[in-house]
């Protein structure tokens, strides 16, 4: 798909304004007699149609009961996206023991495609969940490749390379100090936490407490974390999980602690980061807000890194991934689990935390320049980097980058290439260090 920064750059756009919002359209066929037009709007991804009337795209309701259907009629039939919609309903079906084979993935494709092509009214959820069941429990030992890593070695490269992100941000990082203080706002049960901080402290030769920021965790993204321990703290301290109202730092305490609460006493933050997390918070104004109360915890020169899907997919499209990762993990932990144990937990999912409020990059640094933090890297987090990145900020009071360069570099289409290796950083041009060196 194209990204932004490609397709305001094509030839035969225009811009049309319908019912107060911005749409891009644009003939991309050679012929006038029949053409292709691609749109593009703020909610919903790019999608190819034939000769699409301007008003006529759909939009999808994650929580609909029909939503699965709906949304393998649109993309898979419709649109004909095969290859990205298996990504996305196998995503996650992996585990740290072993992955499942493309061509088995292709079966799992070719059963819910089936559904929907043999049924024109809508299809209720249970039925895909349904084929999703039965072609997971009948995986068997030739569907599957044994992993030749373990999901701790995952972590722990994961972590280093995060560790990388934040280091190059501010070498100098708590220069001076006793102790570095890092913080994973939305950090789950804390494992990749806790292997980011074991390696900003060998990078530093100085040990890192780190905490994780919550305001319940009741969910798990990532399966794998449960297969493993923790990093190992000989030089660090454990992770401690401070628990908040979601607005009021007062309210802040740490797990099995009275009294305590590091976000008021006055020590601060060398490092905080979000890993996939923000575009949980509830609305844009309150990611905004998260924003600005991490600008106030970060101590002078410290470094917040925030990964996230890119807008190259849309809203649905990162929903239905994060909601297919939720029923592989109980999937996996619970192989007996009942059809209706499975459709109850996928409603009480999407329940709860869907729709989440996805973002652009430009979006990113508008909220993040807006909390007084200086964007200074962009790293591609994944081999398709126009999904998946990461940006790097820091609190300083020396003078920053221009906006509109920093926007420029980060925007650039060239800047994310997909198919680059996985976290290559992109210095933003013309930055200064902390230190005043270029």
């Amino acid at each position: 798909m194209l990204g932004l920064a490609e397709f305001l750059g094509l030839s035969g756009c225009c811009f049309i304004v319908l019912y107060g919002k911005l749409r891009f359209v644009m003939v991309a066929s050679a012929s006038l007699n029949s053409p292709t037009v691609i749109t593009y709007d703020r909610s919903f991804s790019l999608a190819m149609k034939p000769s699409v009337e301007p008003g006529s795209y759909e939009r999808l309701d994650v929580r609909s009961e029909f939503f699965i259907g709906d949304f393998l009629r649109l993309h898979g039939a419709r649109i004909e996206r095969e290859s990205d919609v298996k990504q996305i309903v196998t995503y996650h079906s992996d585990n740290n023991d072993w992955s499942i084979k493309s061509e088995h993935k292709d079966q799992l494709l070719a059963r819910l495609m089936a559904v929907v092509r043999g049924d024109g009214e809508q299809i209720h959820n249970r039925v895909f969940l349904d084929v999703i069941r039965d072609w997971y429990h009948g995986l068997n030992a030739s569907s599957k490749v044994e992993n030749a890593s373990v999901a701790a070695d995952h972590l722990s490269s994961k972590g280093q390379s995060i560790a990388r992100m934040i280091m190059e941000a501010n070498h100098k990082l708590g220069q001076g100090a006793e102790f570095i203080r890092l913080l994973d706002v939305g950090g789950n049960d804390g494992k990749l936490t806790s292997y980011v901080a074991s390696h900003v402290a060998d990078y530093l030769n100085s040990p890192v407490h780190p905490y994780v920021l919550e305001v319940e965790t009741a969910v798990s993204w990532d399966h794998n974390s449960h297969e493993v321990v923790a990093a190992p703290n000989d030089r660090n301290p454990s992770v401690k999980t401070i628990y908040y109202n979601g607005s009021n730092m007062a309210s802040g305490r740490v797990s099995g602690e009275s009294g305590s609460n590091p976000l008021l006493d006055g020590i601060g933050f060398d490092c905080v980061m979000y890993q996939h997390s923000l575009h949980h918070f509830p609305s844009p104004e309150v990611q905004q807000q998260s924003l600005i109360q991490t600008a106030s915890l970060l101590n002078e020169g410290g470094v917040l890194t925030v990964s996230e899907h890119s807008s190259a997919l849309g809203s649905a499209e990162l929903d239905l991934m994060h909601m297919v990762t939720e029923i592989y993990s109980d999937l996996h932990r619970d192989p007996d689990m009942s059809g209706d144990e499975l459709e109850a937990r996928y409603n009480a999912y999407v329940e709860k935390e869907t729709p989440a409020n996805y973002f652009s990059r430009t979006n990113l640094l508008d909220m993040a320049q807006k909390a007084g933090l200086t964007p200074v890297s962009s790293t591609a987090i994944s081999s398709k980097a126009e999904r998946t990145y990461s940006i790097t900020f820091v609190k300083s009071e020396v003078g920053g980058l221009d906006r509109d360069r920093s926007l420029d570099a980060l925007i650039d289409s060239g800047a994310l290439k997909a198919g680059v290796q996985k976290y290559v950083t992109v210095p933003i041009s013309g930055l200064r260090s902390l230190d005043g060196e270029l």
